[in-house]
């Protein structure tokens, strides 16, 4: 909501480019600082493992399952939660919502905002301080401005080079991606415009809600039954599934294929020490390089502060899901649940 509320608004960005610690660790920053805690549910053991013995403690944040978790979640409820909001006018006015747009909504390199997410202070990590990985030395480094406070020593690179290049694999991610979702964004802004019709028509709650319900459904990322189509833009009626008291949690093939590939490929780069990398150099940076905000500011207050993911189910009850089995089956090890 902040990127579209914000005196200075920049599109929302896309979510495969929140998934990359190694070629994109500012927006993995986003990612790890935001949605990861968010899902962790443990401010206080967040908080040890940062600041006791000043991050030299070796304590994880969360396993490779949880993050992978995370990850679905995000990627499932992507559009749900731009309803959610964008559909809301006592949350975002007509002003606001009037040029809203995705990083998917630009066609080219050309029409691509030179302003992005990560050069604005939505994400916490100082613009001064930019992060890259050292493949040879297998850590992140702290890139750091001439002119900044950081006590760093100095790099060949500035922290503009570092911010250039990964604005460049942005738009590459970007591009790749952008044409499955335009379908879904077309989806999306039919039903935000219904549903602020609605909230202005003096609807009611139940009317609203129902009919915010509805729209979710048709904006599943992981529906087997979607096809990303102009001509598909009605969802196909929804198959009967047999109850089974065994299998608790109901989740696509689409989904379960993801979360699989997801554990497989972080538990790759924890065997590869990437994931102690990073937790390293985030303990750093809150110790050293970040001043927590106590105060709200109008960009910034708690009012418009909305945990979303708290909501989603996927984050509970995780040994009763069958997402969790056929993690499990795949010979996924650490398999404990955080």
């Amino acid at each position: 909501m902040q990127c579209v509320v914000s005196k200075q608004p920049v599109p929302v960005p896309a979510f495969e480019t929140l998934e990359d610690r190694l070629q994109l660790p500012r927006r993995y920053f986003l990612f790890f600082d935001v949605f990861f805690q968010a899902g962790r549910h443990n401010k206080d053991l967040w908080k040890v493992a940062i600041t006791k013995n000043k991050g030299n403690n070796g304590i994880p944040f969360g396993s490779c399952v949880f993050e992978a978790h995370v990850r679905t979640t995000l990627r499932e409820n992507y559009f749900k939660w731009l309803l959610q909001v964008l559909s809301n006018p006592r949350l975002v006015s007509d002003e606001y919502l009037e040029g809203w747009k995705t990083e998917y909504d630009y066609e080219s390199s050309v029409l691509f905002p030179k302003r992005l997410i990560c050069d604005t202070d939505l994400v916490s990590l100082p613009v001064e301080c930019q992060l890259e990985f050292d493949r040879e030395s297998n850590v992140f480094a702290i890139v750091n401005s001439e002119d900044s406070d950081c006590d760093e020593e100095d790099t060949a690179r500035s922290p503009k080079d570092v911010q250039d290049e990964q604005a460049l694999l942005v738009k590459d991610i970007v591009y790749k991606n952008r044409t499955k979702h335009q379908v879904m964004l077309r989806i999306l802004r039919e039903k935000i415009d219904e549903i602020r019709a609605l909230e202005t028509s003096g609807a009611t709650k139940d009317d609203i809600k129902k009919a915010l319900s509805t729209a979710k459904k048709r904006l599943s990322v992981f529906d087997d039954d979607f096809v990303n189509e102009p001509e598909h833009l009605q969802r196909p009626l929804p198959k009967k599934r047999r109850k089974s008291i065994e299998n608790k949690s109901r989740n696509s093939d689409k989904k379960l294929d993801f979360f699989g590939k997801a554990c497989i490929e972080l538990q790759k780069e924890e065997e590869a020490g990437y994931r102690r990398a990073w937790e390293n150099v985030y303990k750093d940076l809150k110790n050293n390089y970040i001043v927590e905000s106590t105060g709200g500011t109008d960009d910034n207050s708690n009012e418009n502060q909305i945990q979303l993911l708290k909501q989603s189910s996927l984050l509970t009850n995780l040994k009763n899901c069958r997402v969790w089995r056929k993690a499990a089956a795949i010979d996924i090890s650490n398999m404990a649940a955080i």
